[in-house]
């Protein structure tokens, strides 16, 4: 039977139900924080023992520690691969529920180890990383070198970029794992001196620096184009935006939109805000970085990386958890654990919108 490993992220702790739905009974609840073995997934609920009985829980609360597996799940397998999306993300483990350790870019060609569940085993600055096989093609001989790795170059040539979201981290070495050693803004000029795996080195302060490379851009930003405001006071964050798109692939319509949103702005700005389409907006503005803004959702649209959650909508589970979305910013377009091409067409059920921006 596949087993799998979760941890309960509810503040409030998390019911437990005899079925995969809030209609069936409440068996008991688990604390946050507790790690649970789960032997399948049914509509968004993972199944458990409970008291030596199955059991369900929302699989919207927890984050997947170990992906299941059936047997050994595992192949020892190994060669290399080419990156075949705009950014990759490196993660601890073999699922969306591990941490990024890093990003990989287009066409970067990496070497790996083992193959487990969908995901490839690779070394990244190193550390033992993890990246989804689906966004990734057979290399072809002769390519480039892998991209994570510790032993990748470091190219040498000054160049300009500028930051292109709100608060850009700096570290002191190529990658998420290096120490944080401060922060740069939007607009912000910066001096590139060199570059390695997806991130640039700069002149910072005294010394040099590591940015990501791909929260940065050659032109300066326009004022609305990641941290400037436009209508109704609204801020527009294009990075939110970008990162919402790429979680709406990694996700593939799991049924969570909260999950998608709370994972974007995660990765984006450092903080997972909690709750459903009708609740996470208390995080967000609890959280001292957002405020509420008063906006058309027809004028929303045309701003990339605001947040929309609506009370209610005409489905089942939506008259319960409501839902919730990211902006893309083309005036149609928002994103979640799946990408609505036309948001305002697809709105006439929906009821209760509140749009959240950047402060």
């Amino acid at each position: 039977m596949a087993e799998g490993k979760a941890k309960v992220k509810a503040s409030a702790g998390l019911n437990v139900r005899k079925g995969a739905g809030t209609n069936y009974a409440k068996l008991g609840a688990l604390t946050n924080g507790t790690t649970v073995t789960y032997f399948g997934e049914k509509n968004g609920w993972l199944q458990i023992k409970y008291n030596n009985q199955t059991a369900y829980i929302s699989k919207q609360y927890t984050t997947i520690t170990q992906a299941a597996t059936s047997g050994g799940g595992s192949s020892k397998s190994s060669g290399s691969v080419q990156v075949t999306c705009d950014v990759l993300n490196v993660r601890k483990g073999n699922s969306t529920g591990h941490a990024i350790i890093g990003t990989l870019t287009k066409g970067k060609v990496v070497s790996y180890s083992e193959e487990k569940g969908g995901w490839l085993k690779i070394s990244y600055n190193g550390q033992a990383g993890w990246i989804c096989k689906q966004y990734t093609k057979k290399a072809s001989s002769g390519g480039s070198s892998s991209g994570g790795s510790s032993s990748g170059s470091t190219t040498s040539s000054t160049s300009t970029l500028y930051v292109n979201t709100s608060v850009l981290n700096v570290r002191n070495g190529p990658g998420t794992g290096n120490a944080k050693i401060g922060q740069v803004t939007y607009g912000t000029k910066l001096t590139v001196v060199g570059e390695k795996s997806g991130w640039a080195k700069i002149k910072y302060g005294s010394g040099h620096g590591w940015v990501s490379k791909q929260y940065t851009s050659a032109k300066a930003p326009s004022s609305g184009g990641g941290g400037g405001t436009s209508a109704g006071g609204a801020r527009a964050d294009k990075a939110l935006a970008k990162n919402s798109a790429q979680v709406a692939k990694e996700m593939n319509t799991s049924g969570w939109c909260a999950k998608g949103v709370s994972v974007a702005v995660s990765r984006t700005h450092g903080f997972y805000p909690y709750g459903n389409g009708n609740t996470i907006g208390s995080s967000l503005l609890s959280s001292g970085r957002y405020k509420k803004v008063s906006l058309t959702l027809a004028s929303a649209l045309t701003i990339p990386g605001l947040i929309l959650s609506w009370q209610k909508t005409s489905t089942k589970l939506g008259s319960i958890y409501g839902h919730t979305a990211i902006t893309q910013g083309n005036g149609k377009s928002s994103s979640c654990d799946f990408y609505e091409y036309n948001t305002l067409g697809g709105s006439g059920g929906r009821y209760g919108l509140s749009v959240y921006s950047l402060k």
